[in-house]
């Protein structure tokens, strides 16, 4: 299917799916005339890679663990979980740092 509709079905932007298709971690046929085709079976691993995306996860490191996006392995997995852990640990520490932030300003504005 073209990318308009794929990102219709997929609940993304054709600008979100020619980026992740630009990055290899979505892969299109290109058709003899230019156009980019995907699969419908792709759909799920496009909102995988958009809602990790969204979650901060960096492109460059789901690129070197885009096995797992397709995979139901744990054991194929575990650099995911370990890359959701680590992002979950980031988030973590900046909440702790706007909270001290919006802390500071509370006392200055008091």
């Amino acid at each position: 299917m073209r990318i308009g509709r794929f990102a219709r079905e997929a609940g993304l932007t054709t600008r979100q799916v020619r980026y992740y298709s630009d990055k290899d971690l979505l892969p299109a046929m290109k058709t003899s005339n230019g156009y980019r085709e995907y699969d419908s079976r792709q759909i799920p691993r496009a909102k995988r890679l958009h809602c990790l995306l969204a979650a901060g996860i960096p492109s460059e490191q789901l690129c070197r663990i885009s096995g797992c996006l397709d995979s139901d392995s744990p054991v194929a997995c575990k650099e995911l979980r370990e890359a959701m852990r680590s992002q979950i640990d980031s988030l973590e520490r900046r909440i702790r740092q706007l909270e001290t932030a919006r802390d500071t300003l509370k006392r200055k504005i008091h």
